[in-house]
């Protein structure tokens, strides 16, 4: 069957263990978790299959570089990181397309200009990052990448990028819930996780006297109920009558329940995602992603390649 092939080409890539917990608690081996729901998400593969179309999946990510530059990142340009993370994903479909004729389609929905706000990053800041973006995935022939101003293009008319993206998030805020109605629903749930994430995304000079004039927790409910609002949103925006059409949705994040949302890898075996890292690559061309902080510079020295006209730093074995 084929819908079972492709399934089983995604598997060597799903996300089997809470890597966000993994990312803040290095060092703690965590047990593999098996899927839920693999006969759910066979299916929406074969509805495809069945009509002999492409397989078009969506994921929600790549908001924006984190500005923790004393600890994460070598600085807030998308560097590579992303390009590496790009090509991993390119490879994935690039692999089904080979064992399925009408081929397999990634869609990226970058999604910092609803969350920048959170983290203290401009919407030209979240703007440029999507433009390198674009350019560092503009020879990965089987990713594309939607960003604000592509959908806001889609849905809004006559409106220049500033006001689209306060109008996209606009859009956004107007499904339910509201922040008050979230914090009491059985849907609130905060998790240390989150806390723990935001913490150290804020652990660098500037991003300390941030943190002192707001609430971690304010921080984690506001966002994690936008989080709800734009999941309804995309819902809508990628449904089979809509102006994207039907997707099966991934995510970058571990996922027990795949048939709701399969957790796809963006690297081997790491951790962290390339937004919030450094590439680290070995002698042998294997390659991971660190926080920098975890680099040790006497074995590894920065360096930096020309791609599709971007500079893509990262460091190198010695």
């Amino acid at each position: 069957m084929v819908a079972k092939h492709i399934y089983s080409i995604l598997e060597q890539h799903r996300i089997t263990f809470d890597i966000d917990q993994c990312s803040i608690s290095q060092g703690i081996q965590q047990k593999p978790e098996h899927a839920q729901g693999v006969e759910a998400f066979i299916q929406q593969i074969n509805t495809f299959v069945s009509h002999k179309t492409p397989l078009a999946f969506l994921v929600v990510g790549f908001p924006f570089k984190s500005k923790n530059i004393e600890k994460k990142v070598i600085s807030t340009s998308a560097d590579m990181a992303e390009r590496k993370s790009l090509e991993y994903l390119n490879t994935i479909f690039q692999d089904i397309s080979r064992i399925y004729e009408p081929g397999a389609h990634i869609t990226i929905f970058c999604d910092g200009t609803f969350f920048g706000e959170f983290f203290d990053v401009t919407d030209d800041e979240i703007s440029t990052y999507e433009a390198t973006l674009k350019k560092l995935s503009q020879d990965l022939a089987y990713i594309t990448l939607i960003t604000t101003q592509d959908m806001s293009h889609m849905i809004l008319y006559n409106v220049d990028l500033k006001n689209a993206q306060k109008t996209m998030r606009n859009i956004v805020d107007s499904y339910p819930p509201n922040n008050d109605d979230f914090i009491t629903s059985i849907e609130y749930n905060l998790p240390e996780t989150l806390k723990q994430r935001i913490l150290l995304e804020f652990d660098y000079q500037e991003g300390k006297k941030i943190i002192q004039k707001k609430s971690v927790k304010d921080i984690a409910v506001k966002l994690m109920a936008r989080q709800s609002r734009m999941r309804k949103f995309l819902d809508e925006i990628f449904s089979h009558n809509s102006i994207y059409g039907n997707h099966i949705r991934l995510t970058l994040h571990f996922s027990k329940y795949i048939d709701k949302k399969f957790g796809i890898r963006l690297s081997p075996d790491s951790c962290i995602t390339p937004y919030h890292g450094t590439l680290v690559e070995e002698k042998n061309n294997k390659w991971s992603i660190k926080f920098k902080k975890d680099i040790d510079t006497n074995k590894y020295q920065q360096t930096s390649k020309i791609i599709n006209g971007i500079p893509c730093a990262y460091f190198k074995a010695i």
